[in-house]
């Protein structure tokens, strides 16, 4: 590390958690936009996983992640405030339920869900979902 400093090489600084959800939303959504999120599955790099420890993976024409037992860092809450973040144009719909929130911009659209509850048999149940905004609507909508 000394010999790193020495040498006049800049550190490589460790991304945030941000960062990378912000990193992984732009490449999924892309993928979306072009109509192969199947490709994320193929590619050399990690497949965009939004911590989900069971990863994501395609579904469709869209992205898919599900997980039980979700820790605080997955509640609908947190992916919200992510997307929001990482996404300020995407225009937040108005959801049928406390329990969805739908994003939509101008060719895609991003469904989170959440339910049960932390101390509940299968706790925190988090569903989150990037689509094509052409798509009909999700089957769990």
């Amino acid at each position: 590390m000394l010999a790193v400093a020495a040498s006049g090489a800049p550190a490589q600084a460790i991304p945030s958690r941000m960062a990378i959800f912000c990193a992984e939303l732009e490449r999924t959504i892309e993928a979306v936009e072009l109509g192969d999120p199947s490709g994320l599955e193929r590619s050399r790099a990690r497949p965009p996983a939004f911590g989900f420890s069971s990863g994501c993976g395609a579904q469709g024409r869209g992205w898919f992640c599900h997980q039980s037992l979700a820790p605080p860092a997955l509640s609908l809450d947190s992916l919200v405030a992510g997307v929001s973040h990482c996404r300020p144009d995407l225009v937040r719909a108005r959801a049928s339920t406390a329990d969805h929130v739908l994003f939509e911009g101008r060719s895609v659209r991003i469904l989170i869900m959440e339910s049960g509850a932390p101390r509940a048999h299968v706790g925190r149940i988090v569903t989150f979902s990037i689509e094509p905004r052409s798509s009909r609507q999700s089957k769990v909508w």
